[in-house]
């Protein structure tokens, strides 16, 4: 009995110490982590309206707080002691121990509220607790917004976007809510439906989805790897909408459609197959054999599309890449000079091999299914030499800075005079023939060199009499670094690239030299330049207020006088409201060439602009100016802009006067908004005509912007509709107020300020108050939702599509994209697109009112990575109201293979395969087909022939031909009728060209 009470005992003692002894451990306080401002980083502006939409988004929240700036002591930019407390938990109101928790900040309220506005990181991460309590303690903004992303294996990732106003020393961030989040399945196999075991399958955010605008998102969303037989199930995946990049060994990259997570949904994808890829290795060295480290190597296809890899023009290499090529495979070369790619198509690829100090090297038509080790070699980079001056005595001047800066590129011969714009209006002739059309590219290829002023001319260092020194390649701001020690003058800049030249000469008792422009050429003799130097003139002034007295520590710009500068230009670090109007483009679009010599122009002002402040006394002087026509202006925080008329500079010249006006205030009231809604109204203003003549409108979005502010101001108002717009440069405004993001105001605004269609509201002066009442302006958006049934079936990872009618024009982008086009948002663009979800269902939300084409589109496959049109019609948006569509669509595979003809090399083949809807045989002319491709009357699909197999999916019903195009041989084609099933077509390769006709591999060095 006594052991049997001894043992009771015992295990009481036990089991008490088991709760007490973590109680005793255990610490009120949560885990913290702290940051000082020193330990920030910068990090990607996050527009959560942008990104979302809607502030309800599943798998995050956003909070806004209403914020009275005025009462904020030292404004809202200074900074505060303070400890931001949070809990997470998830959906059952349960704590969730060991979640990672990132945090981001910036100003909130009026600057940061419902916008883009620059971020702040703390690099470390917290983890919580097992109550699922977490802080972070720093010097944060005393005027808050925060954005916390959440990560748990067992639950979807989290993002928190809180707008928290005014803080003090402790924060209470609230209850982070982590939902479960949905499971998409899936398989990886190659062509033969054979499972790939061990590939890397990684989800990728789509469209809306608030991930794609998260940092290190690889750490967020791990990759995992297919099970033996190809399988992978990618678990607790966020509400939105999604795809999945495939990686692996031996096989080209692959990726799936767009599909639709629900919140503890479960989504079948399709197969994700993957063709043969291949490897190539190499090694980069220069002409004494010696290897280069640190080379950039890309190889690229020749535009292929993604055909059944799914990849398209997407992913790494998109954009321009995909433009004027293929996919960019991208790697750098090791201490042993050494590259690696793997993944690269059948398909011939160019390779690109840059390095600092060398000519880039360009090869074209390599083949990367031979497997053979590249060797390159990289020629030593081109030089200028020459010798400096003084103009008075002719002596050599031993200390100056140098710099040469590539203006452009050496023009193809016969392209010399091309124009950029003229080329893209031919290139949307419908007439070309597949030859004219190649000679464009060639050409648009040669022209994309030529207008990177300052962009290519050096890699690295500015090359002195040793090739050190300077500053960054490409960099051509006026800052030339320091002056060097130059014997007798003499100077070289080496490690150039082919090109146009202009090269900068600064020393400090004299003018900065330009030279005319000098042609480096591979093989010529280096140019030599002979710099005289004159020790300029002065250029001197007082800087005053309205009343005359003197303003210290103002900014003082002199700047050349040029066509494009007579505007009143803003300044960096002035006011910067002011700005030129973007004129309207041509029918075709924007004048490309304009804008290039424009830039051109501006940069070079720019390099020969001074930049000085003013003493006590208001005093300034620019010394050592040469001899020309100069505007000079000034600008300070709390005046207005000044700015002299063009001054002619041919001697010393002295008593400019800058008199710095006062700032002007708009200020009214706001009617039309709803009882308690006052908090989410603003009002904005931006500047369409200045005092000085120059304009404003959109231009001024992109001129300076100053001390006092942006172009762009914006205000609250009070509870009785009344607001305040304060310190407003004196000029003629545009000024509306409307609820929620700016972005959606600018959406519809925007074209109208590039066309120069609007008119100002009020004219601010100096040093008054302008009354101006104003309507509150709603933005007028819908909602287009509904079903799509595809084969009778509910069509999940079909897109759905809204293209504008009004700014649509032949094809299926409206304005050339700049103002929203298919599923981008553009300069002032929408995303009006969206994915049918597992249910059949779509909704597509926050469209401005107006007509539109409802397009039904299948995979990704076709030009541009698109799938084919399985339904289309016209629809009327109206503002507030939800447009119900109930769809039907049907389509067919088109599996085919190429036929042997004997040769034996038919798996090794190469190139790419169309079907061309309602034709039975090629066309006599062989520009014809791009004729009605352009024309829009005839549906092309294209794939990528692999393995001597391609594939079609989503194919609308109807009768197609099938037309073959290989390298190395002519045009086959194959009728064949496509029904909603799987169609089997085999095609026999056209004959070989003679050999004249083939195209030789070519290298060159540029």
């Amino acid at each position: 009995m006594q052991k049997a009470l001894i043992l009771i005992v015992g295990l009481l003692l036990v089991l008490a110490g088991a709760y007490v002894v973590p109680q005793l451990l255990s610490s009120n306080e949560p885990p913290v982590v702290r940051w000082s401002e020193a330990d920030e980083q910068d990090a990607p502006a996050y527009d959560a309206d942008a990104a979302t939409g809607d502030p309800t988004t599943a798998g995050g929240e956003v909070q806004r707080a209403e914020v009275d700036l005025s009462e904020l002591p030292g404004g809202a930019d200074d900074r505060v002691d303070a400890v931001l407390r949070g809990r997470v938990l998830d959906k059952f109101q349960q704590p969730v121990a060991s979640a990672t928790v990132w945090l981001e900040f910036g100003r909130g309220g009026q600057r940061g509220r419902g916008g883009a506005q620059a971020q702040r990181r703390v690099p470390e991460p917290v983890s919580t607790d097992r109550e699922g309590r977490f802080a972070f303690q720093g010097q944060a903004f005393r005027n808050l917004q925060v954005v916390l992303q959440v990560a748990h294996p067992k639950h979807a990732v989290g993002m928190f976007d809180k707008d928290l106003g005014a803080i003090g020393a402790e924060v209470d961030l609230g209850d982070l809510v982590l939902m479960q989040g949905g499971l998409a399945l899936g398989r990886v196999t190659d062509l033969d439906g054979n499972g790939i075991a061990a590939a890397q399958v990684a989800v990728q955010p789509e469209n809306a989805n608030r991930l794609r605008f998260v940092r290190d998102r690889e750490k967020l969303l791990p990759a995992i790897a297919t099970d033996n037989n190809g399988y992978f199930r990618l678990q607790n995946l966020a509400a939105g909408e999604w795809s999945v990049r495939v990686l692996a060994k031996k096989h080209t990259e692959g990726r799936s459609p767009t599909f639709v997570v629900a919140e503890g949904q479960q989504v079948d994808l399709e197969d994700i197959r993957l063709g043969p890829g291949f490897e190539v290795t190499g090694y980069v060295r220069d002409s004494l054999g010696k290897p280069i480290a640190k080379a950039n190597v890309t190889m690229r296809s020749r535009g292929q599309p993604g055909g059944n890899t799914r990849g398209g023009g997407r992913g790494p290499g998109g954009g321009m890449a995909a433009f004027f090529g293929g996919r960019d495979h991208s790697t750098t070369t090791d201490a042993q000079g050494r590259f690696f790619l793997e993944h690269l198509p059948s398909a011939p690829m160019s390779l690109d091999v840059r390095a600092e100090g060398y000519l880039d090297h360009d090869q074209d038509e390599i083949d990367p299914t031979l497997g053979q080790v590249l060797q390159v070699t990289l020629q030593d980079g081109l030089r200028l030499i020459g010798r400096v001056v003084d103009g008075s005595d002719s002596q050599p001047v031993a200390m100056f800075a140098k710099r040469a800066v590539r203006v452009r590129g050496l023009p193809a011969p016969g392209l010399e005079n091309v124009d950029i714009g003229q080329l893209m209006t031919r290139m949307r002739d419908g007439n070309l023939s597949d030859a004219e059309r190649q000679q464009i590219r060639v050409q648009m290829e040669s022209l994309r060199g030529q207008f990177d002023f300052g962009g290519r001319g050096q890699r690295g260092g500015q090359g002195g009499d040793n090739g050190q020194g300077g500053g960054p390649g490409g960099n051509f701001g006026r800052d030339l670094g320091k002056p060097e020690r130059h014997a007798d003058g003499e100077f070289a800049i080496t490690g150039l690239q082919e090109g146009i030249y202009e090269v900068t000469i600064q020393s400090p008792e004299h003018t900065r030299f330009v030279s005319q422009q000098v042609e480096l050429r591979y093989g010529s003799a280096a140019p030599r330049l002979d710099v005289t130097l004159d020790g300029g003139v002065y250029v001197a002034g007082v800087v005053s207020d309205a009343k005359g007295a003197p303003i210290a520590n103002a900014r003082v710009e002199l700047r050349p006088a040029t066509p494009a500068g007579n505007g009143n230009q803003g300044g960096r670090g002035g006011r910067g409201q002011r700005g030129g109007q973007g004129g309207p483009g041509t029918q075709g679009g924007p004048d490309l060439q304009a804008m290039a010599n424009q830039f051109t122009t501006e940069a070079r002002a720019f390099q020969q602009t001074q930049e000085t402040r003013s003493n006590a006394e208001g005093e300034f002087v620019f010394k050592h100016t040469a001899r020309g026509s100069y505007r000079v202006s000034a600008s300070a925080r709390g005046y207005s802009d000044a700015r002299s008329d063009e001054l002619a500079v041919t001697a010393d010249l002295s008593g400019v006067q800058l008199q710095l006006g006062q700032l002007g205030t708009i200020a009214g009231t706001v009617r039309g908004f709803r009882s308690g809604e006052h908090g989410e109204v603003r009002v904005g203003a931006i500047v369409i005509g200045s005092e000085g003549g120059g304009m404003g409108g959109i231009g001024a979005m992109f001129r300076g912007r100053g001390g006092n502010g942006g172009p762009f101001r914006t205000a609250e108002i009070a509870a009785d509709g009344a607001y305040t717009l304060t310190d407003l440069e004196p000029g003629n405004y545009l000024v509306r107020s409307w609820v929620g993001s700016p972005q959606e105001l600018m959406r519809e605004l925007g074209p109208q300020m590039m066309q120069g269609a609007l008119s100002a509201d009020v004219t601010v002066k100096g040093g008054e108050t302008s009354r101006l009442d104003l309507v509150l302006v709603r933005p007028q958006l819908g909602t287009v939702a509904g079903s799509v049934v595809h084969n009778g079936n509910p069509g999940r990872g079909l897109q759905v599509e809204l293209v504008s009618l009004e700014n649509a024009t032949n094809g299926d982008n409206p304005a050339g994209g700049m103002f929203g086009g298919r599923g981008g948002r553009g300069m002032f663009g929408r995303q009006q697109q969206a994915t049918v979800d597992a249910n059949g269902r779509f909704e597509v939300k926050q469209i401005p009112a107006g007509q539109y084409r409802l397009v039904v589109r299948g995979g990704e496959q076709g030009p541009g990575g698109r799938g084919p049109a399985l339904y289309e019609e016209t629809i009327t948006v109206v503002a507030d109201t939800t447009l119900e569509r109930s769809i039907a669509t049907s389509a067919g595979t088109v599996e085919g293979q190429v036929s042997d003809d004997g040769s034996g090399a038919v798996a090794s083949l190469r190139g790419n395969v169309a079907l061309y809807a309602g034709l039975s045989e090629l066309p006599s002319d062989p520009g014809a087909l791009n004729t009605m491709r352009r024309q829009g009357t005839l549906v092309a699909l294209e794939a990528r022939l692999q393995g001597g197999k391609f594939r079609f999916d989503n194919v609308p019903p109807g009768n197609y031909l099938v037309v073959l195009q290989v390298g190395g041989r002519e045009r086959s084609a194959q009728p064949i009728s496509v029904g909603n099933g799987v169609a089997q077509v085999a095609i026999a390769p056209g004959k070989a060209r003679e050999a004249g006709e083939a195209t030789e591999p070519t290298r060159r060095n540029r």
